[in-house]
């Protein structure tokens, strides 16, 4: 049974949830903890899932800000239905209008320069190619527009072919030429009025787009709502298949809806981007961008969650804009389906709906490409309260050395790092650095906390939290898991093992932590068939007998299942095996963030110049939650989707939405 179709028992979740909260302001109270304390952990997570679903629609900025252009022009293979959707909707649009055209530019309404399919706002009237002044009919209603419209389009092809329909203020008018200037909007109107008595001229508002052919510039309709509560939208006509797709201008493809709005910011007049579609549609134009899709299925499936999850717990982040994510690296990786595979959709698929919660709300699982051996915990990453499911773990499992950014080093000059600390505000320094001393790492991490770097001068620079440093320093390093040492000299990194075998080679339950197992119908565990609510006290495992995941603290002497229901009572191989397993009130469920490592120094040569610095370090990213590529190497040992999110957000809860 897939993720997506398991079910888990919601009964006593709203008790659990005020026992944790009622447990948590005790706890805080007997060690003197502050009311803020208490104010910020009940922040965490007030989004409660009940406000979310499957098919949650979310808004994604393609172009937007100071990234927008004159001209966007977009390709369907079927053409293009038009129509509308209100800014405060779900998305869903109402139809205006159809194109046949299989390409057009959506440009600002004003006065266009052109340079082949490349289009400008222009103040000059020689160089305007097409003009934002036109002599407009009025048509009627949204229900006789096409009729009509036919009917005063076979009027107006006497004097011109420059004819097409528009939607202004709700609407339906028809538009004929396009003028520099309103002096020759009007010089031609006579001509016009005497065919269509009832035309006029119309100026060109801050608000209207056209739609272009791109190569000849002719205008194909005109959308402009002066209220600003709506926005042109776009979609690929149907062609049967169920596989049309938008095609931007770099050839990247996207489901869903294009949704345009006119964006003018003092000198920039361009149109902003947005792609409405599903959660799902959503994380596949998502998935294949953040990582492989040859990895292992597990890693997929584990990385399509916390993806989904991530952005149910970041909806809005870009309200500013009018949508809720953005498409680069400082939310999520969006650049559409044209990567996607049988895998990465498969992946999608399987988990659709499926999320990770803690206190019934979204969890912030924040994920990087590599740790380089240990993650570290929020707080100390970006300061604020910690999120007790982004805790600082170790990971030995993580072949980290062996990802092309895993391990890496970068000489840098005593003026080079003046340059960037000045140029980052740190006034202190005013000459070219002499000594870099790392003053405190992050807790249980070899991430750094805190850096200070002094100058010539005896000027110093210090820098806190993790993920501060990294973006300082982001000229010379990939992460803050570092150390510094001169050009020539011998680094010394230590290297993190587990104290025994990797004992765990297939999955784990994912809901249970600690403690007696006392209520079964609220614990998922893994089965070579997939994740399965476990029935009575016996707990089932992928894999063969000798692969179990129920252990002591000795690893010896507990229940351990097998997915044909056998079970053994230690690790050795010739362990007797019976058919039925009973939970251990004294066991403890453990994960591979529960390992218990031992740590080994070794020496890196520094290569650089003896007066200069070399960082070296491991990792690329913040270092916070999960491993992209200590998911690949879980999912490599046996590990299914489910256990390595339990091991990267401990105490979090696998929950699927209606």
């Amino acid at each position: 049974m897939s993720a997506k179709n398991s079910k888990r028992s919601t009964y006593g979740s709203s008790a659990r949830l005020w026992a944790r909260i009622l447990a948590l302001i005790l706890c805080l109270l007997m060690l003197g903890g502050t009311a803020i304390a208490v104010i910020q952990y009940l922040a965490i997570g007030s989004y409660a899932i009940d406000g979310f679903s499957a098919n949650q629609r979310i808004r994604v900025g393609i172009m937007y800000g100071s990234g927008v252009t004159t001209g966007y022009e977009v390709k369907s293979a079927t053409g293009f239905n038009l129509g509308f959707t209100s800014k405060d909707s779900s998305g869903n649009m109402t139809s205006l209008w159809q194109l046949s055209e299989t390409a057009v530019t959506v440009a600002s309404d004003a006065n266009l320069a052109k340079s082949g399919r490349t289009y400008w706002v222009t103040g000059a009237y020689n160089s305007t190619f097409i003009g934002a002044y036109h002599v407009e009919v009025d048509i009627g209603s949204a229900s006789d527009f096409a009729a009509k419209y036919a009917g005063i389009e076979a009027a107006a092809l006497t004097l011109t072919d420059e004819i097409f329909p528009a939607v202004v203020g709700g609407a339906y008018v028809l538009r004929i030429g396009n003028f520099a200037n309103r002096e020759d909007a009007e010089l031609y109107l006579p001509v016009v009025q005497q065919i269509l008595p009832g035309a006029y001229v119309v100026s060109p508002s801050g608000r209207g787009l056209s739609l272009l052919e791109p190569d000849s510039g002719k205008i194909l309709f005109e959308y402009d709502d002066g209220s600003g509560n709506t926005a042109l939208c776009m979609l690929p006509r149907g062609d049967g298949s169920g596989n049309s797709v938008l095609v931007s201008p770099s050839g990247r493809q996207y489901e869903g809806i294009f949704e345009y709005s006119r964006y003018v910011s003092g000198a920039r007049d361009g149109v902003q981007v947005v792609n409405i579609l599903t959660m799902d549609q959503y994380i596949n134009g998502l998935l294949p961008w953040e990582i492989s899709p040859s990895w292992p299925m597990e890693s997929l499936k584990a990385m399509a969650v916390a993806s989904r999850t991530y952005s149910l717990s970041m909806l809005g982040r870009h309200s500013e804009y009018g949508f809720d994510m953005c498409s680069g690296t400082h939310c999520q990786a969006y650049l559409g389906i044209g990567r996607a595979t049988d895998s990465t959709k498969r992946a999608v698929a399987e988990t659709s709906g499926v999320i990770l919660t803690y206190n019934n709300a979204p969890a912030r699982t924040y994920y990087s490409a590599v740790m380089g051996e240990c993650t570290v915990k929020s707080s100390d990453a970006w300061g604020g309260y910690d999120l007790p499911y982004l805790r600082a773990i170790w990971t030995p499992w993580e072949k980290y050395s062996e990802h092309p950014e895993g391990d890496w080093q970068t000489e840098v000059t005593p003026e080079q790092l003046q340059n960037t600390l000045t140029a980052h505000g740190y006034s202190g320094i005013t000459a070219p650095i002499t000594d870099v001393k790392i003053d405190q790492l992050c807790q249980n991490s070899s991430y750094i906390y805190s850096i200070t770097f002094t100058d010539e001068n005896g000027g110093t620079a210090t820098i806190t939290t993790s993920d501060r440093i990294r973006t300082v320093l982001q000229a010379y390093v990939n992460s803050a898991n570092f150390t510094v040492v001169r050009g020539g000299e011998k680094a010394v990194m230590t290297d993190t093992y587990p104290t025994g075998s990797y004992p765990w080679a297939t999955g784990s339950p994912t809901s249970v932590s600690y403690g007696t197992v006392s209520a079964p119908s609220d614990i998922i565990a893994a089965t070579s068939d997939g994740d399965k609510p476990l029935a009575s006290e016996v707990l089932y495992v992928s894999g063969g007998a000798a692969n179990g995941v129920l252990a002591a603290d000795a690893l010896s002497g507990v229940s351990i299942a097998s997915a044909n229901g056998t079970y053994i009572t230690s690790l050795a191989p010739s362990s007797a095996v019976s058919s039925q397993v009973s939970v251990d009130s004294k066991a403890y469920i453990a994960s591979l963030a529960d390992m218990s490592v031992y740590r080994v120094d070794r020496e890196v040569d520094a290569e650089g110049e003896p007066e200069n610095f070399v960082f070296v370090g491991r990792g690329w990213g913040h270092g916070v939650g999960m491993s992209q590529y200590g998911a690949m190497n879980m999912a490599e040992m046996g590990y299914n989707y489910s256990t390595i999110l339990m091991t990267y957000y401990p105490g979090t809860t696998l929950s699927s939405l209606s």
